[in-house]
């Protein structure tokens, strides 16, 4: 990363009651991985407490291609807060949002911290969060479950074989908020998910048979259809997206079976329940399930014995 901006009161602690390490070791620890020219924003004016940001800027000349903000409290209660984790659909799937998380999880370990609270929203991702090892709190779960889960069940119920629905089922029943990691690890069934079937059921026309459906049946379907969608924004590939979109576009009732016959190969069910929903919760070190998952998600690939490891990359430059 090209640079560090660090904001100082006029009156501040020393560098090392803050940090146990010098500037150099924060660039490397907070820089590994991260893309080039990331630049590191901290604020260090409230007492025992950081205030950090990491940013890339935007390639098209817009919002930052990454933006990544969270706060370090080492006071009584010392405790991380994640704000914002945004990623640019173009660096996406490349492991950025990962090893930003693993890198300020093991500063806030070196500062005496390890529980790291959230919100995860529709952008930050329910899903994503839950693999990570965070555990929605008590009320957060309920809320969950009565809010996205319970009708997620019911419009996927059809489509999902039934011992993937038996453990959907079972998940969703508990009371107890660590069942979310049993949700969230559900693989992909064997059997491709009739993503057809998802958004047609329930309606006047049988979306597993060959007929047409009437004019007036298609121009009926097509607003339950597009509101089924909106649950799909975030999980299906954008091609598979903007064929279904075009469908719905036409006006011949034969556009219905184009989307009957969709289907999602592969696709992880926990990913289908918990993509794109909303709770708050927080990922605590000092136990020993949330501390696995979390390790084993965040863990880097080890390099290949037949070649030697190349250098580690860092942006970051001390200022």
């Amino acid at each position: 990363m090209k640079n560090i901006q660090i904001t100082f009161p006029e009156k501040h602690q020393p560098w090392e009651q803050i940090f146990p390490m010098s500037q150099d070791e924060l660039c490397v620890l907070l820089g590994d991985e991260m893309p080039e020219k990331t630049a590191l924003h901290l604020d260090l004016r409230e007492k025992d407490k950081v205030c950090l940001a990491l940013t890339t800027p935007s390639s098209s000349g817009s919002e930052p291609d990454i933006y990544f903000t969270s706060t370090l409290s080492s006071g009584n209660q010392p405790e991380g807060l994640i704000i914002t984790v945004k990623v640019a659909p173009h660096l996406q799937g490349k492991g950025i949002a990962r090893r930003a998380l693993a890198n300020l999880v093991s500063l806030g370990k070196t500062m005496g911290i390890s529980r790291f609270s959230l919100s995860a929203t529709l952008e930050n991702g329910g899903y994503a969060w839950a693999r990570f090892g965070f555990m929605p709190d008590p009320g957060s779960w309920d809320f969950l479950r009565t809010s996205f889960l319970h009708p997620r069940l019911e419009l996927f119920s059809e489509a999902m074989p039934p011992h993937v629905r038996a453990q959907v089922e079972t998940a969703i029943a508990s009371n107890d908020p660590s069942a979310i990691f049993a949700l969230a690890a559900i693989r992909a069934s064997s059997e491709p998910l009739s993503l057809g079937k998802i958004l047609c059921s329930g309606q006047d026309w049988n979306p597993d048979g060959e007929t047409v459906p009437t004019p007036q049946q298609w121009e009926a379907m097509k607003p339950k259809i597009r509101k089924r969608m909106e649950c799909f924004s975030l999980l299906l590939p954008l091609e598979d997206t903007q064929e279904i979109y075009a469908l719905l576009k036409a006006r011949s009732p034969e556009a219905a079976l184009g989307i009957a016959r969709k289907t999602l190969p592969s696709f992880p069910i926990g990913r289908l329940m918990l993509a794109g929903t909303s709770w708050t919760g927080s990922l605590d070190l000092e136990n020993p399930v949330q501390a696995a998952i979390f390790n084993a998600a965040t863990k880097k690939a080890e390099p290949s014995p037949m070649q030697p490891p190349s250098p580690r990359h860092t942006g970051l430059t001390p200022f």
